[in-house]
């Protein structure tokens, strides 16, 4: 056996299972999910419905999420996560991607600029932290660090 297989052959049974796994996440997406990677799924898990209320916390919530990642807002189109979504949450109707680039953006951006403002006139004293690198395409990128008296970081990236 060359060296790869040798390698192969002492990985755990985990491991190998983990890499079939990946193998398998290739495949084209089906439009509904049947089958998990271990068998069959209970469709019955997730029946209780959601409340407006609740459906628009999670969109919140999940709007976030792909801020902080700086996640193109198109990914909530993507067929492999609404695949997921279907399975995991049934009953959540997640946001489209205009909405995640509208509303729901100007909402978190109110609602930030609510607790940075708060934060900043409950403080004695500011300390700025100002740090540079770049991205994978040699594009520069601020990192600004604003931490209150309180020890309250506040996070920024241009």
């Amino acid at each position: 056996m060359d060296k790869s297989h040798k390698e192969m052959d002492n990985r755990t049974p985990q491991k190998r299972k983990r890499s079939h796994r990946r193998s398998s996440l290739r495949k084209k997406p089906r439009n509904s999910i049947d089958k998990s990677v271990d068998g069959e799924i209970d469709q019955n898990q997730n029946e209780k419905e959601w409340t407006p209320a609740q459906n628009a916390a999670a969109q919140q919530l999940l709007a976030r999420a792909i801020y902080n990642a700086a996640i193109p807002f198109s990914f909530v189109e993507n067929q492999w996560f609404k695949d997921f979504l279907n399975l995991a949450a049934p009953n959540f109707e997640p946001p489209s991607e205009f909405q995640i680039g509208g509303l729901l953006l100007n909402t978190t951006f109110e609602d930030v600029k609510k607790d940075v403002d708060t934060a900043l006139t409950e403080s004695q004293r500011v300390t700025l932290l100002i740090d540079g690198s770049s991205d994978g395409c040699s594009d520069p990128i601020t990192h600004v660090v604003a931490v209150t008296s309180t020890g309250t970081p506040l996070v920024c990236q241009m």
